[in-house]
């Protein structure tokens, strides 16, 4: 992964290959991450190993900084807070804040302390007085006092309370981690809806658009990553618009009748099916780039570009990076003594595949027992209601939240 570190590509690849051999992948660490990737143990018992994030894949914190906190952990230990860690990597020669806000908004901190707003509220604070601090000691101020008892010194002995705020929303947290570490890391806002694309829609994932036919009409789905308003010569608009699915950008473009009818959906942070015709277009790679034979290679040194040209745009929810955003849960109250109702009741769900989980509500002479089965279905209201009437109970009989 770390010969990977400027090709994201070739790290989301990485990553899913780890996920199916059951290696976790932990997010970068002050406290446990070197400069590059390195084996670590598994914080879940579900995974087999574990590689943790190096903090050279962060991107605007740079070698010496890097440096200057691994040598102050050396010497040092764990850090065990924001004042503790500007302090002592300071004194190892850190100059910048901009440094420690990145590493904040990277996530790094989230082992010593959960709030990443609370840690950043008080930046300024620690920063000014490890700053202090690192000056008084190189120019031996430190020395007139003989412990090290100055009243800057003082402060940076004491812990800096944290105020109680809210944390960053989910949506600012992803977007970060995606802007510094070129992925999504902790979670994929798109994941949870990978069911639905794949299984009701049948989209093609970036990955695979190099194995499709000139003009092929395929599916694809993704998250809206941006949307550029372009003009015809007649004046007409029509929208260039990226899409990131887990695995990678596709390339989408709207002509002005699609755009006219489709553009509303496409917004920022919707994840969006879009059905439409592959057009392969042949690209010409600089410095022997691609020569590992990547999705689409050619022979002849070019590597094939595949876009979409939309002709449908459907959208499945409205912002992927909302707390909420998740999809609707199916819920079936059923008595679980009524075996062959519950088996008819099963198939008719699972004809209508979907992304929405389903939830088995089993009533039972001990109670209620709630069981999440493996059935993936499309909410369609139609089916419920006649799910309804089978089991006689109405709405408290089939439900969706």
């Amino acid at each position: 992964m770390a010969a990977y570190v400027d090709k994201t590509e070739k790290i989301v690849s990485t990553i899913e290959e780890c996920e199916r051999l059951k290696i976790q992948i932990q997010p970068p660490c002050v406290n446990a991450s070197v400069g590059d990737f390195t084996v670590s143990e598994p914080t879940d018992p579900k995974y087999e190993g574990a590689i943790r994030f190096g903090l050279f894949a962060i991107k605007n914190v740079g070698k010496a900084p890097v440096d200057a906190i691994l040598t102050a952990r050396d010497k040092g230990g764990a850090f065990t807070g924001l004042d503790d860690f500007c302090k002592r990597v300071f004194a190892e020669g850190l100059t910048s804040k901009s440094v420690v806000e990145m590493l904040l908004k990277a996530g790094t901190f989230r082992e010593i302390h959960p709030n990443i707003r609370a840690l950043t509220e008080v930046l300024d604070d620690c920063v000014g007085a490890a700053q202090r601090g690192a000056k008084d000691a190189a120019v031996g101020q430190g020395d007139l006092f003989g412990d090290g008892s100055s009243e800057d010194n003082a402060g940076l002995e004491s812990v800096t309370p944290l105020p109680s705020v809210t944390d960053f929303s989910r949506g600012e947290r992803l977007g970060w981690e995606k802007e510094l570490l070129g992925i999504y890391l902790t979670e994929h806002p798109v994941k949870p809806f990978e069911p639905e694309l794949r299984r009701k829609h049948a989209t093609v994932r970036s990955d695979r658009l190099g194995e499709t036919q000139p003009s092929q009409q395929i599916k694809v789905g993704g998250m809206v990553t941006e949307v550029k308003t372009r003009y015809t010569k007649t004046g007409l608009t029509m929208l260039n618009v990226v899409l990131e699915d887990t695995m990678g950008p596709i390339s989408v473009t709207l002509f002005p009748r699609t755009a006219g009818e489709y553009g509303k959906f496409v917004i920022q942070n919707a994840v969006v099916v879009i059905s439409g015709k592959a057009q392969h277009r042949e690209r010409i790679l600089k410095g022997g780039e691609g020569a590992e034979g990547g999705e689409g290679a050619s022979e002849g040194g070019g590597n094939v570009q595949v876009e979409i040209i939309a002709d449908k745009v459907e959208r499945i929810v409205e912002n992927a990076m909302a707390a909420d955003a998740r999809p609707r849960t199916v819920h079936v109250r059923i008595d679980a003594s009524a075996k062959g109702l519950l088996r008819i009741v099963k198939e008719q769900l699972a004809a209508n595949p979907g992304g929405s989980p389903v939830f088995l509500h089993a009533e039972t002479p001990t109670g209620e027992h709630v069981i999440r089965t493996e059935t993936l279905m499309d909410p369609d209201e139609a089916l419920l209601e006649q799910v309804r009437r089978m089991l006689g109970g109405g709405p408290r009989r089939a439900w969706v939240e």
